[in-house]
């Protein structure tokens, strides 16, 4: 089995990409982790969703990662990068589920798909539990769409209605389908002017 060494995971239930990392979040120094090549259709499989692999496979990878921790290092009982070669995750398998992913940085990920290139695909025994949900947006988004959310039901009509021409430009005076059109656009401009309008009201208190 090969290995590679010295890298950065943020274990999460959902996959988040580097940048999208927070300052508060659990960010490990993975000193050795055991790398698992698998076929394409095997590693859209633990991507997309929930499965449960068979502990013959959990044999092969226990007490084989190690993080730093201060002047030692501590176990990770059941963790590994999985990749078919051409993209790669790190898993950390609980009740023999990977409940918790991560991605890579792009050079770390870079240097497991070299280090693939000559390992054999590995067979696992799993069953899909159900599909997992995609976040379609950052975390910053998200946070900032909730807040939205949470704050436009507390404008009175008349700062509603200023703050809907504001952003599109129209007249509207239906509270309803104001509210509808803030929760229901894409627009990140739209997001963005609302979100920094509802700031400042809230300062104003």
């Amino acid at each position: 089995m090969r290995y590679i060494f010295d890298i950065l995971v943020n274990f999460r239930k959902n996959l988040y990409d580097f940048y999208d990392w927070n300052k508060e979040d659990e960010i490990l120094n993975i000193r050795k982790i055991p790398i698992v090549k698998v076929s394409k259709e095997d590693y859209r499989a633990f991507y997309f969703s929930l499965v449960r692999v068979s502990d013959d496979f959990l044999e092969k990878i226990e007490n084989k990662t190690d993080v730093f921790h201060r002047i030692q290092f501590r176990i990770i009982k059941h963790a590994c990068i999985l990749t078919d070669g051409v993209q790669a995750i790190a898993i950390k398998f609980e009740n023999k589920e990977n409940r918790l992913v991560s991605k890579l940085l792009f050079e770390e990920e870079e240097e497991v798909l070299e280090l693939s290139e000559k390992m054999k695909e590995m067979n696992i025994a799993y069953q899909v539990l159900e599909d997992k949900e995609f976040l379609l947006e950052t975390r910053k988004e998200t946070k900032m769409n909730a807040y939205i959310k949470k704050e436009l039901q507390k404008l009175s009509n008349e700062k509603l209605c200023y703050l809907y021409f504001e952003c599109f430009n129209q007249k509207n005076k239906d509270r309803t389908s104001i509210l509808r059109h803030f929760l229901e656009t894409q627009d990140f401009t739209i997001k963005k002017k609302a979100y920094d309008f509802l700031k400042v009201i809230s300062i104003k208190k």
